[in-house]
């Protein structure tokens, strides 16, 4: 039963870290890029980390405007961020930070690689 846990969880993270692992791949790849000024800070969690309240203008002219996931101890002196976002779908938009973006994909695969390494011994 223990080894069924193992496979279990391992497959969980295997399957949800390549699920985003592609849609951040098609977002990557297929997104408009464009800059984005900071309009706000949104504080958020019990231990308060700022997160910046983004404003873009898509393709097709359209004004959006997104928070970012990812958050600061201190507000930044930075206005603006780098944006990304599928033409089809601008208002899921995501601030783009390299490590912000590409670490929740690679963590949840190497999070896999213990639990089956776990089962296959």
């Amino acid at each position: 039963m223990e080894k069924l846990y193992f496979l279990l969880c391992g497959i969980g993270c295997a399957v949800f870290g390549a699920c985003l692992l592609w849609r951040r791949l098609d977002l990557f790849l297929n997104g408009e890029r464009t800059p984005g000024r900071v309009v706000g800070w949104e504080p958020r969690g019990r231990r308060v980390y700022f997160h910046p309240v983004v404003a873009f203008t898509a393709v097709d002219g359209a004004q959006y405007q997104i928070t970012s996931y990812a958050g600061y101890s201190t507000k930044p002196e930075i206005d603006s961020f780098p944006v990304i976002y599928l033409s089809r779908r601008p208002a899921k938009a995501l601030v783009y930070s390299a490590l912000h973006f590409w670490a929740a994909p690679l963590v949840l695969l190497a999070i896999s690689a213990g639990p089956l390494f776990l089962f296959f011994r």
